[in-house]
């Protein structure tokens, strides 16, 4: 195939076909006009956890609209496969997805009764009979997924896939097509890569919001969106969408956000930009949906190449970035390098602000910093002018236990190098010979294909209409009915998945009088869930939610104890904090009014963390204060460890 330079479009192919999947695609309007069936016999109930009350629906408290081109619910994170087991927060407690496939369109098996029945049915397992009323609630649910999209499914809409390796040129293409636009919408999986976009699309003379989970930036008549995949409005129609990073529909976590985006972008073009891996994945999707679909093929504009041998941290050339899988590793690596080599890292990885990484971005563009040090978020489009890519590891943590890093990760960040226009050639590379090796071995192949294989969650009209069905507003139980009971037509290929901090959340929310619209918002809110650092806040929240009592910075313990320590982790979680505050306040205004407040506070923080970044010298041993490699598992060294 011959290279094709920015735009210009390479290898061009009609409408999909001959994907792995066969569609038995339909109209999309026979799909919306058909509701699904509950069976027509006693459902089951069985014990969900310790114990259950059923508090009926009508109490709570009333949510304002949310601001244009934010959806309700929307969040910075997550899907996960149901089959992996559903967790409670109320212990070890699991459930693993089994059974033979269930008839599409058909609700079966376990359930809850109605409004008024007693925890004591439930954990009795009685059979409850579910009136015919109860049924018929559910003659508008769609048997089809596309059929919850009805402004998708009423336009005539055209797909373009756009599929080339890193450093391509598909965003240039996706750019240039919105350039051309009255209206548009780009959604990417990074706020800072959205921040991106909404300033490249504004020097082009476009008037563009930016729309994330945690920041909307509204501009007045602006006719262009740049937002994060999961805020995807449904009902704002426009004239071109562009979803990037498309392979991320095979995404244990996330792909869900990718899936509802291809099937509900209410655009008349819909642009997809990814990896090659991601076409047969695609491909059958437009072909179920019965979308014509146009292909575009690029190939890579500047040269990769594999390092022969490993290269020491002192001997890394400028232009360099050095990627790491955790926090600790990237503050050690650079603090290394700033310490005993006396280099100028920049650092970017999850827990900093966007606004933090943006200034660290910054610096490294503009070469303030002659070294990048990060986590693997690189891989996700960020553009920035590395020349070579180094890999501290060939392993990073799961949560579970250290596992190699995937295919697929690996040449999305070792893609990052060589950026056209920027640098024209690239370097992959590694700090050790036995991540060398293994790097090598993974680059001898492409990644493999994406699965045909689609995650989607819950949204408010599946979670409403199993309410009025199961006859319950409790949240917890909805949403594991959802996952272990509903099937939509092509169930082996569409999987019905909920989040496990997901369902820890809607755990909490069920204990308050709330209206159910507002749980599924809450139960998305970004909270911190690993430690559970930030829960007893947000179950503060949510109290003063159920009293409609506005929220006080003043008032919110844990963050006025973090902000009392001065030191580098506590601004970072002090931050996580307050953007959880500023989630809160773009979905409910009234209840947390002080937003310019913790805006305030935040851009302190920043300061501050850029402060503790600048002065951080590398790992030391913690009894005499001697430098230790970044490697170094202990944090002892071996005079002072032989002499304890």
């Amino acid at each position: 195939m011959k290279k094709s330079p920015p735009g210009r479009q390479g290898k061009v192919s009609g409408k999909a076909g001959g994907s792995s999947a066969k569609s038995g695609a339909r109209p999309a309007a026979d799909a919306a006009a058909t509701g699904l069936k509950a069976r027509d016999q006693r459902v089951a109930l069985a014990p969900l956890s310790r114990s259950v009350t059923n508090t009926g629906r009508g109490g709570g408290t009333a949510v304002g609209r949310p601001s244009r081109g934010m959806a309700v619910g929307g969040r910075g994170g997550g899907g996960f496969a149901g089959s992996s087991g559903f967790h409670t927060s109320a212990g070890q407690a699991s459930t693993t997805r089994t059974g033979s496939a269930k008839p599409a369109g058909v609700l079966q098996g376990q359930g809850t009764g109605q409004t008024g029945q007693t925890a004591r049915a439930r954990a009795s397992g009685k059979a409850i009979k579910v009136q015919d009323r109860d049924r018929e609630t559910l003659a508008h649910l769609p048997t089809r997924l596309d059929g919850f999209y009805p402004k998708a499914r009423a336009m005539k809409r055209r797909l373009t896939l756009v599929i080339g390796p890193t450093n391509s040129g598909k965003t240039y293409q996706a750019m240039e097509r919105l350039r051309r636009a009255d209206s548009g919408l780009y959604l990417g999986p990074l706020r800072l890569l959205a921040l991106e976009v909404r300033d490249r699309l504004t020097e082009l003379g476009l008037l563009t919001s930016l729309v994330t989970g945690e920041l909307i930036e509204e501009v007045e008549d602006a006719t262009f969106t740049s937002a994060t995949v999961e805020m995807i409005d449904f009902d704002h129609e426009i004239e071109v969408a562009v979803i990037d990073e498309v392979q991320m529909i095979g995404d244990q976590e996330r792909g869900s956000a990718w899936l509802q985006a291809i099937l509900g972008a209410p655009a008349r073009e819909v642009w997809m930009l990814g990896a090659p891996e991601a076409r047969n994945a695609v491909l059958a999707l437009a072909e179920w949906l019965g979308e014509p679909v146009e292909i575009i093929e690029l190939e890579r504009l500047s040269e990769l190449e594999v390092l022969r041998a490993p290269t020491k941290l002192s001997e890394l050339p400028p232009g360099s970035a050095v990627v790491a899988f955790s926090r600790g590793q990237v503050i050690d690596i650079a603090g290394e390098l700033r310490e005993r080599f006396r280099r100028n890292p920049a650092l970017v990885y999850g827990a900093l602000s966007p606004e933090v990484r943006r200034e660290q971005a910054r610096q490294f563009r503009e070469g303030e910093a002659d070294i990048l040090v990060c986590t693997d978020a690189v891989g996700l489009g960020l553009n920035l002018p590395i020349a070579s890519m180094f890999f501290s590891a060939a392993t990073k943590y799961n949560g579970k236990e250290d596992v190699p890093i995937p295919r697929d990760l690996v040449w999305q960040i070792a893609g990052r190098a060589g950026r056209y226009g920027m640098k024209e050639k690239g370097q992959v590379g590694a700090l050790s010979a036995e991540t060398l090796s293994y790097v090598k071995r993974v680059m001898s192949r492409r990644p493999d294909p994406v699965p045909v294989h689609y995650r989607y969650e819950a949204n408010w009209i599946i979670v409403d209409a199993l309410s009025r069905y199961l006859g319950t507003d409790r949240l917890a139980d909805i949403l594991f009915y959802f996952w272990r009971e509903l099937s939509l037509e092509r169930s082996r290929e569409f999987e019905p998945v909920v989040p496990p901090s997901q369902v820890g959340l809607a755990w909490r929310v069920d204990r308050y009088e709330l209206e159910l619209r507002v749980k599924l918002t809450l139960s998305r809110a970004p909270v911190p869930m690993v430690r559970d650092e930030a829960v007893p806040e947000f179950e503060l929240f949510v109290a003063s939610i159920a009293r409609q009592e506005p929220v006080l910075l003043e008032s919110f313990p844990m963050l006025q104890a973090r902000l009392q320590q001065h030191d580098h982790e506590n601004a970072e979680q002090a931050v996580k904090l307050l953007t959880l505050y500023c989630w809160l306040h773009y979905r409910l205004p009234s209840l947390f009014p002080q937003f310019p407040e913790a805006q305030a506070e935040l851009a302190q923080l920043n300061t501050a963390i850029l402060g503790f970044i600048g002065k951080n010298k590398g790992k030391k041993c913690r009894e005499c204060g001697k430098p230790l490699d970044w490697q170094t598992r202990f944090r002892l060294c071996e005079p002072c460890f032989r002499s304890s």
